[in-house]
């Protein structure tokens, strides 16, 4: 969550995200980004605020953008991972350790995406974006191909993720296809696409198609 003072604007979306949050058993982190755009004596309401929203979950306050090539500054976000990373279970062994699955490519190709989306723009458009994965497939020339849909809930944010004559998303994708082609080892093939779909945040039937809500 963006506890910003121009991030106000996204407050119905993170208490209707958080009362969904109060009915899963799942561990929940609140984090609060952008903290460095607050004046000092606004931190400790704004975090109480936000705090209330989900009371029993662990919290920290961060900032990514200043974060972002400034080692004195990343701890915020260090820490943070530091505290995803203890939340999460020890999942059986399905597989090899060796052996990288369809699924695990497919989720972290949408976090690769959301990656860049996020170093590229910072908080141009990060507020209302989701990615989908459409398509997945090994080719018989051993290469990889992955289309996906970026949302976004303003016509706006779809602008500036495309770019003048699409140059941002090519970056956003030729950035993305490398991390891709160092997990899987060969030739990966991305195709992008951005959808503009208003209020997707709370809509239930979005929030599970995108895989935020709980399954029944």
């Amino acid at each position: 969550m963006e506890s910003g003072e121009q991030c106000g604007r996204g407050v119905t979306g993170d208490r209707a995200i958080a009362k969904r949050l109060h009915a899963t058993p799942t561990p929940t982190i609140l984090a609060l980004n952008k903290v460095d755009l607050l004046p000092a004596a606004d931190v400790l309401p704004r975090t109480e605020a936000y705090r209330a929203l989900l009371p029993e979950a662990a919290w920290i306050l961060f900032s990514a953008q200043k974060g972002h090539g400034e080692p004195e500054a990343a701890s915020g976000r260090d820490e943070l991972l530091t505290m995803i990373v203890a939340a999460l279970p020890e999942g059986p062994h399905y597989y090899p350790e060796d052996q990288v699955t369809d699924s695990y490519v497919r989720d972290m190709a949408a976090e690769f995406i959301r990656e860049q989306i996020m170093l590229q723009l910072r908080d141009e458009v990060l507020y209302g974006t989701a990615v989908q994965i459409l398509e997945f497939k090994e080719r018989d020339s051993g290469d990889v191909y992955i289309s996906a849909n970026i949302f976004v809930d303003r016509d706006t944010h779809k602008r500036i993720i495309i770019g003048k004559k699409g140059q941002q998303l090519k970056e956003i994708g030729a950035a993305a296809r490398a991390q891709l082609e160092e997990l899987v080892g060969c030739k990966v093939f991305l195709e992008l696409w951005v959808k503009v779909e208003p209020k997707w945040r709370q809509n239930e039937k979005w929030l599970k198609r995108l895989g935020y809500a709980r399954q029944e």
